[in-house]
Parts: C-alpha cells; sequence; structure tokens
C-alpha cells in the first residue's frame, strides 16, 4: 500500500500573501515526490486558484464543518483562520485512498517520501526540538482515513467545546490535535518534517520552513540590519548555513514552478489557435468604404560569518 495524494490547504484570505509557497509546495509534490496535491480551499473563486491548478492541483472548494462555531470563537477575525482548520475534514472528504499525508503550505518535497509503518490515526513530527515528543506539529500528517472518519464527530464536539468556552490564540487547531491525539498518534520519520533549524539533512524528503518563512529569511540574507522578532531571530540564529541551502533550493523549485505554469499557458494558447486555425474561414462581404536570488550565494559566506 502506497500513499498517493498529499492535502494542502488555503483560505482566501491567505492565498495572494502564500501564493509563492503554494507553488513551490505543489510542484515539487507534484514534480518531486510524485504525489497527486488536492488543496483544500474555502473562499470565492480567485485567480490564483487557476495558476495553481496549472502545477498539477486538485481544487476542492469546501466548507468546514463547524464554520458556526469558529466564527463564536474567533469573532470578527474568523475568515482569517478558516485554512487551519480545513485539515479536521479530509475524513470526510477523501473517499477513495486509505492513508494520504497533509502538508502545510510552507513545505518543500525534495524527493519521494519513504517510512515503514501506517499510522492508528495520525503520524506526526515534533515541534520544535528533535527529541522532544511531547507536542507534536501538525504541520505534516499522515492519515488514516476510515479510524480518523471514526473518530471525527468526536473530535469535532472536542473543537467545538474548545471554541465556545473562552477560546484563546495561538495556538489554533495544532492544540486540538495535540490534546485529542496527544496518546494517540504514532511518529513520523523526522526527514518527513524537516526544519531548516535543525541543519542540512541530505535524506529529508520534506523540508517545513516552520516558523520563518524562506521570504523573511532571504530578506535577512541580502538587507543589512534587518529586524527580525525575537522567536523568529532565534531560528535563524540556529543554523543559519542551512537556511541558506534550503532558501536556494526553494528559490530554485520557485523558479521551475514559475516556469511550468507559464508552459502552461504557452501550451493552451497553442491548442487554441490551433484549434481556430482549423476552422473553416467564413466568406463576409466587403467593408463598406468608409467604415471604421542567485545574489544569496555570493553573501553566503559573509553571512555564516
Amino acid at each position: 500500500m502506497t500513499i498517493r495524494k498529499c492535502y494542502l490547504s488555503i483560505n482566501q484570505s491567505g492565498i495572494s500573501a502564500n501564493l509563492d509557497l503554494l507553488k513551490v509546495a505543489i510542484h515539487s509534490c507534484y514534480s518531486y515526490a510524485r504525489l497527486q496535491p488536492i488543496l483544500l480551499y474555502t473562499g470565492d473563486p480567485v485567480p490564483e486558484l487557476e495558476i495553481l491548478e496549472r502545477l498539477g492541483a486538485t481544487i476542492v472548494h469546501h466548507q468546514v464543518s463547524f464554520e458556526q462555531e469558529l466564527k463564536i470563537g474567533y469573532g470578527d477575525r474568523y475568515r482569517k483562520f478558516l485554512g487551519h482548520w480545513l485539515r479536521v475534514d479530509i475524513p470526510l472528504i477523501e473517499q477513495e485512498d486509505d492513508y494520504v499525508l497533509y502538508a502545510d503550505c510552507d513545505v518543500l518535497f525534495c524527493k519521494e517520501i519513504s517510512f515503514a509503518d501506517y499510522p492508528t490515526y495520525i503520524a506526526v513530527a515534533p515541534e520544535f526540538s528533535k527529541d522532544n515528543w511531547s507536542y507534536f506539529n501538525s504541520g505534516v500528517m499522515i492519515i488514516n482515513v476510515a479510524n480518523m472518519r471514526a473518530v471525527h464527530a468526536e473530535f469535532r464536539e472536542a473543537i467545538r467545546h474548545r471554541l465556545t468556552n473562552n477560546f484563546q490564540t495561538p495556538p489554533h487547531d495544532q492544540k486540538s490535535f495535540n490534546d485529542f491525539f496527544g496518546d494517540k498518534y504514532d511518529r513520523l520519520p523526522l526527514e518527513m518534517n524537516w526544519k531548516p533549524y535543525w541543519g542540512v539533512n541530505e535524506a529529508a524528503s520534506m523540508v517545513h520552513f516552520h516558523g520563518l518563512k524562506p521570504a523573511v529569511a532571504i530578506r535577512a540574507m541580502t538587507i543589512e540590519n534587518y529586524q527580525l522578532t525575537d522567536n523568529i531571530r532565534r531560528l535563524w540564529e540556529k543554523n543559519k548555513a542551512a537556511y541558506i541551502d534550503y532558501c536556494q533550493l526553494y528559490t530554485d523549485v520557485l523558479e521551475e514552478a514559475n516556469a511550468a505554469a507559464d508552459a502552461q499557458v504557452q501550451q493552451v494558447a497553442a491548442q487554441c489557435a490551433a484549434a481556430l486555425s482549423s476552422r473553416p474561414v467564413r466568406q463576409t462581404k466587403p467593408a463598406k468604404t468608409g467604415t471604421a536570488i542567485p545574489m544569496m550565494k555570493r553573501i553566503a559566506a559573509d553571512i555564516i560569518q
């Protein structure tokens, strides 16, 4: 049994700001991991969805099954955070496969995934420390669809209770996953949720830009005295060399994704032109007279020092 699909999620308010991340995640998922990327989306149709479809994504429009409780918990801000919670409904949406992968949009696939055992419910990796399995990161999960579907109603009820009883953020959905599955999860290989601040790992199949995103890391590399928040600066200073390597890889894959999307547009245009040229020419009457980031490598040594 193999995993064929990878689910991602985004909402309308987040798709534009995270478009480059989504391009890299979807293109690398399709081209490097050989998985079918499925993007769960809530919101109105937007042009960015067409771009992601060109890169191989299947777009699934979905309304979170407990959206009314999200309105209570978040108040007027709830639309901003809808994308976080879409992953909860994956067991209801998936109807074909026994196991699927979920990944946040800030994940870069480096190669095909590999793991030994399928989970009872979910397989996940630690949050910040490689050795601390007491709290997991839900940004990458292998999901046992049938078993997660069997407990979905109970899990959703626990989420509803949290959202409607003095709900505090952050954290968001990840806390609910930890509260409910904290004693039920299986361990995911670290290489499937590898963080740049852990260093460079040639065996990593999925790199997760957890916390510090590539665009911010690139600014820190290229702009003198660029100001980072304390939490993000700590991640950056843990392993600048690894961030340089992985941001270069991210930049390369983004260029590939943009080229692939452009090629799809050109192919469609060529097909339309060919179809039009094959149509018989209709005779018309004559008109009447009178009618009308390589930069990163160059500065890498200075940054590491």
